[in-house]
């Protein structure tokens, strides 16, 4: 698409800019995050100034464009990340992970730098195994998620163990890889010795709070997804929301609740977390955990 603008300069002639292979607009990489006024004609972003020209009461062909109508963007870098994806399906249902998974994708799209690269461990038929390590073909790894099948015993300590030698040993290889994993998971390990009292206090927690604490020593943060739907009054007492809570905690990461039930309204609806704009639903957490690993800090993000 080519455009011609003409901007006007009280007391001299307007000047014309034509796009195309002879005319390079100066812009950062990176999403708009802010609009702002400028007063040098080599710092005008074309589309930020003719929206505010039409806001103003302009009408087109907008020629000249006023000078009080010059507008560049403050951009926001985007993060270039190392993600793991850690996904327990032995008690998730492939419609869930299919709209998770396109949850996913929107956010990497969004708010990743296209060098960013993601991998997936996954907990299948009782097994972690590695499914992916970490690759820039971000279209085959939540592809995948599509067709993985629910059932067996969940062992979530193994999963993570496999997702931190990963991304630790990419880390030792590049250390400006920024590593994180996003878990989604109810965080019930299994199988628990069927005389157990306190199943909180069992080895098998004990063995997944242990990589809690080297993931938080090897510097790699967890955005837990919780796809369960307790009852609010017991929620918190739970063992698997104790230990999701604790495993986002101790890394450093974040917590958030995205029950599977919200996302069952039929076939051909989306679910309500995507959206033009996703920051408005709770989706936003793992965007503002980009940018909280790539150091911009999350006031960035919203």
């Amino acid at each position: 698409m080519k455009f011609i603008l003409k901007f006007a300069v009280p007391g001299t002639r307007p000047s014309t800019f034509k796009s195309g292979k002879n005319f390079v607009i100066s812009q950062s990489r990176g999403r708009c995050s802010k609009v702002v006024p400028v007063s040098e004609l080599s710092l005008i972003e074309p589309i930020p100034t003719v929206r505010a020209a039409i806001l103003g009461g302009s009408r087109l062909p907008l020629i000249p464009v006023a000078r009080k109508f010059w507008r560049k963007c403050i951009r926001m870098a985007r993060p270039k990340v190392t993600a793991m994806l850690v996904i327990d399906s032995s008690k998730s249902s492939r419609e869930y992970l299919s709209k998770l998974s396109e949850i996913l994708k929107t956010l990497f799209e969004k708010y990743t730098d296209s060098a960013s690269k993601i991998g997936m461990v996954v907990i299948e038929d009782g097994r972690a195994k590695l499914v992916f390590s970490p690759t820039r073909n971000r279209l085959r790894v939540f592809g995948r998620m599509k067709e993985l099948s629910s059932g067996g015993y969940t062992p979530l300590a193994d999963a993570l163990k496999i997702a931190r030698g990963e991304l630790a040993r990419l880390k030792i290889n590049d250390s400006s890889v920024k590593p994180f994993i996003i878990l989604v998971s109810d965080c019930y390990p299994e199988p628990l010795p069927a005389d157990i009292r306190d199943v909180y206090e069992s080895d098998l927690y004990k063995k997944v709070r242990m990589e809690a604490r080297l993931l938080r020593q090897k510097n790699i943060p967890v955005a837990l997804i919780d796809p369960s739907s307790p009852h609010p009054d017991i929620a918190e007492k739970l063992p698997g929301r104790r230990l999701a809570r604790f495993i986002s905690n101790v890394s450093r990461g974040v917590y958030i609740e995205m029950p599977a039930i919200s996302m069952y309204w039929g076939k051909n609806i989306t679910p309500k977390f995507i959206s033009e704009d996703i920051k408005k639903s709770k989706a936003y957490h793992i965007a503002a955990m980009l940018g909280k690993i790539s150091d911009m800090g999350n006031r960035h993000l919203y």
